[in-house]
């Protein structure tokens, strides 16, 4: 999965590329916000969606494993946050 930005009178840039058993979109979708990158799959990902309203239910009919699932996302952000970090630390040099 590759994860593309695209900006006015330029290429799509490509700035991540993910393996698989991963998890993305998850900004958008927890923040209810419009997507901020293009995701581009490999002609051989398979790749599942999940809707707010399966989302709710597995909340409400699953709680101990939604805590698991939310404490994932979170732990995923924060090592992508620290990605992000040391790519724009070497950036700057």
């Amino acid at each position: 999965m590759s994860v593309t930005l695209e900006m006015p009178d330029h290429p799509p840039l490509r700035v991540r590329v993910f393996g698989a058993h991963t998890l993305v979109g998850e900004v958008g979708f927890f923040l209810d916000v419009p997507r901020s990158a293009n995701l581009v799959a490999a002609p051989t990902a398979i790749v599942w969606s999940l809707s707010h309203q399966a989302f709710d239910d597995f909340m409400r009919d699953h709680p101990e494993e939604a805590l698991a699932l939310t404490i994932y996302v979170i732990r995923l952000q924060s090592e992508r946050l620290t990605f992000a970090n040391r790519q724009i630390a070497s950036l700057q040099r």
